[in-house]
């Protein structure tokens, strides 16, 4: 059982790290070519896609990792996924409402390719959580391997043809509607036998409780992606663009180590509802996880900032160790997320959001400067008072 747990681990882990390294890539692209001003908005349109991914597909993935090895588990893929999609509508239709807020960020990006990326990724995680929840995790490698050839074909085109920044994110974002798109099909073409044999009204049933098991995962992605985005608007509103540029390069690097942990949970939630998987053990491989990633990027971080053309200055190492301090601290606690997800116990992560948001926005009182050290070092203390909390209801409910 524990060398199919890591062997599983080790092709998610590499696939999805690789699918966080794409998007890094054209960001270091776009700020040589066209500046950090541009850089940021780009990160800040991921930022914004995932905070509508959050609201979406990150509220039906772990119920399709859940679902019972059954026929009726195609007919329920297919609901949840378009309660993905409908989400993601919703969610669009309430930033078109043009709220001055986002405005500020994406002058230069139409609102309807953020609706294209949010749905093609938000398909993706979910296809990948429906192969992973088989013990599929080759087919939920493939599906990200998709994404991450349009990704690098978008990052081609753009460093060959195109001069001008609006066109590179319609471009990824057009690719990552085809992939989702791609996927979903191909899974429903490969189920159909079942799907048909199910009656009509199973189509309807259940709806509620996917709902209303969404919605508190939604209220969690949303809070957690939306720190990030506020702490950005701080930033941006400092007038610092060394200091945009920077914390853009942080939220970049802080996904890459949290998101292969956050992916992981395809392999570890199903086998945490069967009781099949050590505590230990997880926390153990996610902590190893997020210290080799931030080695080397500790080990040259001088580098690291060349890249991005940023003046390392007197506090560039401390901003370093910092954010390091944080990306650790976010990676172990997703194992903490992810049991109570497997419980149910989504009260726990309510908790857990109260701890954060009351703790950040405290620090930010305190420090009455904004800039980088400030922003990461409240995120950083945040995250760890948060994380204790929920890792003592963890304990305390076993």
């Amino acid at each position: 059982m524990h060398k199919k747990l890591v062997s599983d681990s080790l092709i998610v882990s590499i696939s999805t790290g690789l699918a966080k390294l794409t998007p890094i890539l054209l960001g270091v692209f776009i700020t040589n070519k066209f500046g950090g001003v541009e850089y940021s908005q780009f990160v800040s349109f991921l930022l914004l896609s995932n905070l509508v991914i959050s609201v979406s597909a990150l509220g039906c993935a772990p119920q399709i990792l859940s679902l019972k090895h059954t026929p009726d588990s195609s007919v329920e893929f297919i609901k949840l996924t378009s309660l993905c999609f409908f989400i993601v509508l919703c969610s669009y239709a309430i930033l078109d409402l043009d709220f001055k807020f986002f405005q500020e960020f994406f002058e230069n990006i139409p609102l309807i390719y953020f609706l294209f990326h949010s749905l093609g990724l938000g398909f993706v995680y979910l296809c990948a959580a429906r192969f992973n929840n088989k013990f599929n995790a080759i087919g939920g490698a493939k599906v990200w391997f998709g994404f991450i050839i349009s990704s690098l074909l978008a990052i081609i085109s753009a460093m060959v043809g195109f001069v001008d920044f609006s066109e590179i994110v319609p471009l990824l974002s057009i690719m990552s509607l085809l992939v989702g798109c791609g996927s979903v099909l191909y899974i429903v073409a490969k189920d159909w036998d079942s799907i048909t044999s199910v009656e009509v009204s199973t189509f309807t049933k259940g709806m509620s409780i996917y709902f209303k098991n969404s919605l508190f995962m939604s209220i969690f992605g949303f809070v957690s992606v939306g720190v990030f985005l506020y702490s950005q608007r701080l930033i941006v509103s400092s007038g610092v663009e060394s200091d945009s540029t920077q914390f853009s390069m942080f939220i970049q690097l802080y996904s890459v180590v949290t998101f292969v942990p956050t992916m992981l949970g395809n392999v570890v939630i199903p086998r945490l509802s069967n009781k099949s998987v050590k505590s230990w053990l997880v926390y153990a491989v996610y902590f190893l996880m997020a210290i080799i990633v931030l080695m080397p990027v500790n080990f040259f971080y001088e580098h690291v900032y060349n890249v991005y053309g940023i003046s390392i200055g007197v506090g560039g190492y401390s901003s370093m160790f910092y954010f390091s301090v944080l990306a650790i601290v976010a990676c172990v606690n997703s194992y903490s997320i992810q049991q109570a997800v497997a419980k149910n116990k989504f009260n726990y992560l309510l908790l857990y959001l109260f701890l954060l948001v009351c703790s950040l926005l405290l620090m930010l009182h305190i420090f009455e400067n904004v800039n980088v050290n400030t922003i990461i070092i409240s995120l950083a203390t945040s995250y760890i008072v948060s994380a204790v909390g929920l890792y003592s209801l963890i304990k305390v409910d076993k």
